[in-house]
């Protein structure tokens, strides 16, 4: 018996197997299939007792890595995302990294689980469909599109998908007995692989304050609340969420990999940072008028680089102790050179884990830096080193940078040639899990422009911003592509005879209020 279906890909592509929800079978996942494939080699699993699977969850799971040549990522929706840690518990070597869509450890709220349906809610849905299958999945479809901008057309979509016959309604009956009874939040804090926890802020089924009792169980794992989104989250903007899960999975389960080929670019780029750091500058000048005029005893510049704020730093702050901290050693032995004179301790450093002491500090600020780093991660450091009181101030790097240059590539092939950095709402949920308070978060669109593509690539060549993605391109790119690539940028350029390249900033402030 195979339990598993493909959707043809590539095979530099990492592979992803789906795991549906309840109510549903394999064929929801349809509409987003195309988004997942620019990223993934997507395959297809039915939860137990669906299709050939065998309906018990041992025999499944055995089953399962059986059938499993590789490690994968494994993505779960709803019941497929209890499933998923089910199976990744039971065989972690058969699981790169874990994707949880809107799924909950625990469905139906215990005691000291409040963020879960309530019981006697879930009893009633479960006595209704006893009863009047059909009529029970029917609202069932429609909670699960509630806040999708198309909620009635996805409805009559998914209503097609609905099972009829009676296997499937027995699939479904022992689905909901699953979902009563599964207590899974042992085996999801036991967990050592990368894991992804993707919530929708207008879920009806799963409510979005999981986010913070995830986060005081699982602090190692990432939490993500898509603004807007209900319940089938990957019906609401599929292209952006598989953008992001591939985003995750560079910088999370190839972490180290990935922090250490950003520290060796821009190492290597230190010496000629400086010339083309326009963006920089301007990011970073609007930064500092964000300072507030107290005066500090220490500050941290974060993600220092070749030390451009550190003068502007000194001269705000003039008594106080500056620290300055980056992950790449080029950067920092350039910066010492370059400012000597300043009195400054610089520490070759990740932002994920500061070498300072807790409460140590005044002030942070960051320019352009954490875009490079897990947010939340970084920001939770940021709150530990920060004394009560202390403020942060922070710039990053939004979605619709180089937005320009990664339309022309999309009309060339489908490999992943510019960086993804995390939306606005992930911020927000980064903030909010961090236990700074106070925060703020302002966007500005910022468009440099080119006489060509060659000035804006050389200068991204220049700056140290290689491609970190998942979905990169191995080796180098041929003149052929190029060509396209040149072809398809002259469609943008503009009446001033220039083409564009968009930056999306974001500029964050917040306060650490102690403990």
């Amino acid at each position: 018996m195979n339990m598993l279906a493909g959707a043809a890909a590539m095979q530099v592509k990492p592979p992803l197997l789906l795991l549906h929800g309840w109510g549903f079978d394999r064929s929801v996942f349809q509409p987003w299939e195309a988004d997942l494939a620019r990223y993934f080699h997507v395959r297809y699993a039915d939860l137990p007792g669906y299709g050939d699977a065998a309906p018990a969850l041992h025999q499944w799971c055995a089953e399962l890595a059986a059938q499993l040549p590789q490690p994968v990522v494994l993505l779960g929706w709803s019941l497929g995302g209890q499933a998923a840690i089910q199976f990744a518990h039971r065989y972690p070597a058969k699981v790169k990294a874990l994707i949880n869509l809107a799924g909950n450890p625990s469905f139906v709220q215990r005691d000291d689980w409040p963020s879960a349906m309530p019981a006697a809610t879930f009893n009633n849905f479960e006595h209704g469909f006893s009863t009047h299958p059909q009529q029970a999945l029917r609202r069932f479809s429609g909670l699960v599109t509630h806040a999708a901008c198309d909620a009635r057309q996805l409805q009559k979509s998914l209503r097609v998908l609905l099972p009829t016959a009676s296997p499937a309604l027995a699939a479904q009956q022992q689905g909901l007995t699953f979902l009563r009874n599964w207590d899974l939040r042992s085996e999801l804090m036991r967990l050592n692989m990368p894991v992804l926890h993707v919530l929708g802020e207008q879920d009806q089924l799963v409510p979005p304050a999981l986010a913070h009792s995830l986060r005081a169980i699982v602090p190692r794992q990432r939490v993500y609340c898509v603004s807007g989104a209900g319940h089938a989250i990957f019906l609401h903007n599929g292209a952006a969420l598989a953008a992001q899960i591939s985003q995750f999975l560079a910088g999370d389960s190839t972490h180290g990999i990935a922090k250490t080929r950003v520290a060796e670019s821009f190492s290597k780029a230190a010496t000629g940072y400086d010339a083309v750091a326009h963006l920089q500058r301007q990011v970073g000048d609007r930064l500092f008028d964000l300072l507030a005029s107290e005066d500090c005893a220490a500050v941290l510049d974060l993600g220092c680089g070749t030390g451009g704020c550190l003068p502007a730093l000194r001269r705000r702050f003039p008594a106080a102790a500056l620290f300055a901290v980056d992950i790449a050693r080029g950067m920092l032995v350039f910066a010492r050179a370059r400012h000597s004179a300043i009195d400054c301790t610089m520490l070759c450093a990740d932002a994920e884990g500061l070498p300072l002491a807790d409460e140590s500090v005044d002030c942070i600020f960051s320019n352009l830096a954490l875009q490079w780093c897990d947010l939340a991660s970084a920001l939770r450091e940021c709150k530990r080193v920060l004394k009560p009181g202390g403020r942060l101030y922070v710039s990053t790097l939004g979605p619709a940078t180089l937005r320009e240059l990664r339309a022309a590539w999309s009309e060339v092939d489908d490999y992943v040639h510019v960086n993804h950095f995390a939306p606005i709402d992930s911020v927000y949920t980064a903030l909010a899990g961090s236990g700074l308070h106070a925060y703020t978060v302002t966007r500005e669109l910022i468009t440099l422009q080119y006489h060509d593509v060659r000035a804006l690539t050389g200068e991204l060549k220049a700056l140290g911003a290689h491609n970190i993605n998942s979905g990169a391109p191995r080796g180098l790119t041929g003149k052929k592509r190029l060509r396209a690539l040149l072809c398809a940028y002259e469609q943008r350029r503009n009446a001033r005879g220039m083409l564009p390249a968009s930056y999306e900033a974001f500029y964050v402030t917040a306060t650490n209020p102690g403990a």
